[in-house]
């Protein structure tokens, strides 16, 4: 009793959820705030990092192609100089447009086999630091290299960078060939001087240099050149790649001048953000309900329309009850099997206007077991009566019919009138029956020809012994022990006649 009273006071399911609802969805909306603001400060400061990685990856490119395009020029004059055999006057005019079309290079020199220089031009401004006749001391062994590879070659290089009185520089060389027979396999080199601040400001665009701290150094970062216009970068976007020039490598560093995200401007857009898409998904929820109502009721009419069209094709008789036994249902296939319409049918109880007198009880009986639970999954056959009187055999299938909560609340039967099946089955006993007195009276024929072919052969040896004693004894040739043996042998015959007769 205790506890039927305390569970009284209990508060209900449906009151308990309306007091812990709004601290649900209060939770369930600081949670979705929370998260909506780191997942705008990740996205903020990922595509931070990609706009760095990408503006990296596009100086590297713009300064490697640029590099590369200085070397190539300055090959171009090397090889000039040996196909036309230019003078010294001539190779400085060459030379001196070189320097005025290359942005990069502050100077540029020609050195002969011995490494002696025979031209130095340098850029205006550029001073001593531009002197490009006077090569870094680790870097004369591998020009020497170089020049003794073969006769005919003049691929370019580049040297590693180097602090000079003007600012961090590297070389690179476009080696003089000779093809003249007798000669040396080089004429000499030209050496052109890099200045690394001027190919930072040369390939780096403004747009790019306002956001970013960007540097240009070796691979241990001992000699390095920086562009920075807008200060120097807070460390925290970096990225660095490796430019792989010929004969050397230069490391590119970029550092964002951007901070961290700041969470304020991220907070009050995820909050207007988050109610936005509440009020949004109430919305969308209310419109999906609506919409699943109007589609559950025209599914609903679909089916109750396919249900009658399915019922009213099939040629097997449906029948619907109710637990009291009453008829709820009938397809106009029943209909045409009993005689009766729909309205002398449907809402009517036990005893049916198409049960045989005679079978009432076992329709009642059947009846009985089918509404206690028991009834088998087989068919069952019975007999009904048309509206004219006439009986006709039936087959009756039961299933059980339930609602949408899987209660039962009836019973439906399938009913087959089996009125040509049972015919059929009578002509088929009838033809057994025809076709069984064939077969014995063919049995006989076999049998009376066999008897025949077997009584023929010793009857006609008889004739044959009997004919021939018959011409002995009128001849007077034949002696009595011919003659007993022969009838000897038609004796044999007559008994052997008997037996197939037995």
């Amino acid at each position: 009793m205790q506890k039927d009273v305390s569970s009284g006071l209990r508060p209900p399911p449906k009151s308990r959820l309306r007091w812990w609802l709004p601290v649900l969805i209060f939770t369930v909306l600081l949670a979705a705030s929370l998260s909506l603001l780191s997942l705008s400060s990740s996205h903020e400061s990922s595509q931070t990092q990609e706009q760095l990685i990408t503006d990296t990856l596009w100086v590297k490119q713009a300064i490697q192609y640029q590099l590369e395009h200085d070397a190539e020029s300055l090959q171009l004059v090397a090889r000039d100089i040996d196909a036309q055999s230019l003078a010294l006057p001539a190779t400085q005019t060459r030379l001196e447009a070189f320097l005025r079309n290359t942005r990069e290079a502050i100077s540029v020199a020609y050195l002969d086999a011995a490494l002696q220089p025979r031209l130095n031009l340098q850029r205006e401004g550029a001073g001593a630091a531009a002197d490009a006749s006077g090569l870094p001391e680790d870097e004369v062994a591998v020009v020497r290299a170089a020049m003794e590879k073969g006769r005919g070659t003049s691929q370019f290089f580049f040297g590693s960078p180097y602090k000079a009185a003007g600012g961090p520089a590297m070389n690179f060389y476009a080696p003089v060939p000779s093809a003249q027979p007798g000669t040396p396999a080089h004429r000499g080199v030209l050496v052109g001087v890099l200045a690394l601040s001027r190919v930072l400001d040369e390939n780096v665009p403004w747009w790019i240099a306002q956001d970013h701290e960007v540097a240009l150094s070796d691979l241990a970062e001992s000699v390095r050149s920086t562009r920075a216009v807008s200060g120097p970068g807070k460390n925290v976007y970096t990225h660095q790649t490796v430019l792989e020039l010929a004969g050397a490598s230069l490391l590119l560093r970029a550092n964002s001048l951007k901070g961290a995200p700041s969470w304020i401007p991220n907070a009050l857009r995820g909050s207007i953000a988050l109610l936005t898409g509440l009020l949004v998904l109430s919305l969308y929820a209310l419109w999906q309900d609506i919409r699943r109502r109007i589609h559950a009721e025209e599914m609903l009419l679909d089916e109750a329309a396919f249900r009658k069209a399915v019922g009213d094709s099939v040629v097997t008789g449906l029948r619907a009850r109710d637990l009291s036994g009453r008829v709820t249902y009938v397809n106009p296939a029943f209909c045409r099997m009993v005689g009766f319409g729909e309205d002398e049918l449907v809402g009517k109880s036990p005893p049916m206007a198409y049960w045989a007198p005679e079978y009432t009880q076992e329709y009642e009986q059947r009846m009985a077991t089918v509404f206690a639970g028991t009834v088998s999954q087989h068919a069952f056959e019975t007999v009904f009566q048309r509206a004219g009187g006439e009986r006709f055999p039936v087959m009756i299938y039961e299933a059980p019919l339930r609602d949408a909560h899987g209660r039962q609340t009836g019973w439906m039967s399938s009913i087959v009138d089996v009125s040509e099946q049972k015919q059929a089955e009578e002509n088929m006993r009838t033809q057994q029956e025809r076709l069984q007195n064939v077969a014995r009276l063919t049995t006989m024929g076999e049998i009376a020809s066999s008897m025949a072919h077997e009584l023929n052969q010793p009857l006609a040896a008889i004739t044959s012994y009997v004919t021939g004693t018959l011409n002995m004894m009128r001849d007077g040739k034949a002696a009595d022990d011919d003659i007993s043996a022969t009838l000897e042998k038609a004796n044999q015959q007559a008994q052997r006649a008997g037996q197939v007769i037995r």
